[in-house]
């Protein structure tokens, strides 16, 4: 059964609490029920997708055991959800090993003699480097600091749109290797009419780019082509793996 917390700042870049999950009170009635059936009692939450502040698995955790005591209940299993945070442009996160290790300290404090089974589903935090988006420059103003590229919200990039604290490294790429030298920031547009397909957020990439130069968008394993859609005909995309990583 999952309950929710009101997030706390901006300790997530998506709000998981605003959809689902039960309240607190809500949470014990329906652990006594579900015990009262005889089934075995689980516990869920969900902090928060690419959640960079480890204390919010503390509150969930801690929130946990008090629901679990004021129904009576001894959890057979604890889910403490995703959230698990990826690395990204300008994105300060923890190393992991700073959660799991808080994750573990707090349900051993909050549930002693006996700690549930802990279970939890990493998504984002673990898929999100899988993945690189190869896009193309279709055509580069220099004078307006504008390129346009064969992919953008409505495809692969829709995520950057969506979530401002999320995105991706880019780089250009051209003949095989990676373009280096001067930059300047870019304003990098999609290939649909629509006025909304500009990413929101300018690139710093080389000042030399041409039309056919490629470029890479890193760490969108988590919502890329999965979320992509077939608008103005485009959308569509080839999956290739990569043996070797491209150096500079």
């Amino acid at each position: 059964m999952r309950f929710r917390l009101p997030r706390l700042g901006g300790s997530s870049a998506h709000d998981f609490s605003s959809k689902f999950g039960a309240t607190r009170p809500e949470a014990v009635e329906l652990l006594k029920s579900v015990a009262a059936l005889g089934f075995g009692p689980v516990l869920t939450f969900h902090p928060g997708s690419q959640c960079i502040d480890p204390m919010a698995y503390v509150r969930h955790i801690t929130a946990s055991a008090k629901i679990a005591r004021r129904a009576g209940v001894r959890l057979a299993a604890l889910n403490v959800g995703g959230g698990f945070p990826a690395r990204y442009r300008d994105a300060d996160v923890p190393p992991l090993a700073i959660f799991f290790t808080a994750i573990a300290d707090t349900a051993r404090k909050e549930f002693f003699p006996e700690m549930p089974r802990l279970e939890c589903e990493p998504g984002r935090g673990l898929v999100a480097s899988s993945t690189s988006l190869l896009t193309r420059i279709k055509l580069v103003k220099h004078n307006r600091d504008e390129v346009f590229i064969n992919d953008g919200i409505y495809g692969a990039l829709m995520e950057i749109y969506q979530v401002s604290d999320i995105v991706p490294p880019a780089r250009a790429i051209r003949d095989g290797r990676q373009l280096l030298g001067p930059t300047r920031l870019w304003t990098l547009y999609g290939p649909t009419c629509d006025p909304l397909d500009r990413l929101p957020v300018k690139f710093e990439l080389p000042v030399d780019l041409r039309e056919a130069d490629f470029i890479e968008f890193g760490s969108i394993g988590a919502y890329g082509a999965a979320t992509s859609t077939r608008f103005n005909g485009y959308g569509a995309a080839e999956t290739h793996f990569v043996l070797e990583v491209l150096s500079g």
